[in-house]
């Protein structure tokens, strides 16, 4: 698909991420979105947000399975739907999620 990825957390984000804009795919997570002020930014600026062609939110079997107790950020995902521009389709993923757990993510 010739897509560019990077993985941004707190150990691997730099400056240079909005000044390139040359990634297509972000694998991040919802506190390092909702939390990291310069990568929220980044989410935020037109010509760094039309380049993202999904978020990934991955893990959403734990949602569930651990509780609201689990990473409050995951609680926060529609504010991270504000964050970038409304065609920007989003993906909760996960290796294990069971149609009842996937009606509890949903909702």
């Amino acid at each position: 698909m010739k897509l560019t990825a990077v993985a941004v957390n707190g150990e691997t984000y730099n400056q240079s991420l909005h000044q390139k804009q040359q990634y297509q795919v972000i694998i991040t997570s919802p506190e390092m979105c909702l939390n990291h002020d310069p990568f929220q930014k980044a989410l935020t600026c037109p010509n760094f947000a039309a380049q993202i062609a999904v978020v990934v939110i991955d893990k959403a079997h734990c949602i569930q399975l651990w509780g609201d107790n689990f990473r409050k950020d995951y609680s926060l995902l529609g504010a991270l739907c504000a964050l970038v521009p409304s065609y920007v389709p989003f993906l909760v993923t996960s290796a294990t999620l069971p149609p009842l757990d996937l009606t509890y993510v949903c909702t």
